[in-house]
């Protein structure tokens, strides 16, 4: 709680819902006269749930790192910092979690090589916290989904003049490969008859239209050229029932 000697701090709560269910975990995450950074909470927090733990990014505002990823299992002494990925105060610009396979994936910055992330993974252990992809390929991942037991995602080429295309992962830097030459904008639409749908083309002379791939350059197509020509249709809000 707050006091007017500046003792209060912020601290980590869970409830079940009500009154007498809801409690600190009595886990300090920063005091009034450290910096907090409250714009980090205009915004929902990148969080994910793997094996009952609560996986999360949050700036703790001690200096001591930056925004990184943090786990609680609902005690005080599960509630750490798993790893500083961006070694210092600098934020690592964790975004995107996904699970798959007993990890979570996610978007990552280590501070090194290029302003761009790379693709992460956490067993959610500091030294099970790694790189899939290094910062030379400099891939910017976003957009994570899991489809057909692999992780995809929207990523740059710098082989392609740095444009956009779809990327997926076995979780190996080896196995990190690009899908295909059609370049991909925004996020992906659900898995739906073994395809994976999303907005593509737009240098195909179609402009931004519907496509489907099922992870081969060969099953990678457009559906329809709704607005036929270069304009493109842009789709949004794709819904299957």
């Amino acid at each position: 709680p707050y006091s007017s000697s500046n003792e209060g701090r912020m601290t980590l709560y869970i409830t079940d819902g009500t009154i007498s269910g809801t409690t600190s975990l009595n886990k300090t995450i920063g005091s009034y006269n450290e910096h907090i950074e409250e714009t980090q909470f205009n915004s929902p927090i990148e969080h994910i749930v793997m094996n009952d733990v609560l996986y999360f990014a949050l700036d703790d505002g001690r200096d001591e790192t930056g925004k990184e990823l943090l786990r609680t299992d609902g005690t005080a002494d599960g509630t750490y910092l798993v790893k500083d990925i961006r070694e210092g105060s600098g934020e690592s610009y964790i975004e995107d979690f996904v699970v798959h396979d007993n990890h979570i994936y996610f978007s990552a910055y280590n501070g090194s090589g290029s302003t761009f992330g790379d693709l992460w993974k956490s067993d959610g252990t500091e030294e099970g916290t790694v790189p899939v992809t290094s910062t030379v390929n400099n891939l910017g991942p976003r957009y994570l989904t899991v489809f057909n037991d692999e992780i995809y995602f929207n990523a740059r080429d710098e082989d392609n003049g740095n444009k956009r295309f779809i990327w997926k992962s076995d979780g190996t830097e080896e196995g990190t490969v690009r899908v295909s030459d059609t370049r991909v904008s925004d996020h992906f639409f659900s898995d739906f008859g073994g395809y994976l749908y999303f907005i593509g083309g737009y240098s195909s002379g179609t402009g931004w239209e519907l496509w489907r791939t099922d992870g081969t350059p060969a099953n990678t197509e457009r559906v329809a050229d709704i607005n036929v020509g270069v304009p493109g249709s842009h789709p949004k809000f794709l819904t299957f029932f």
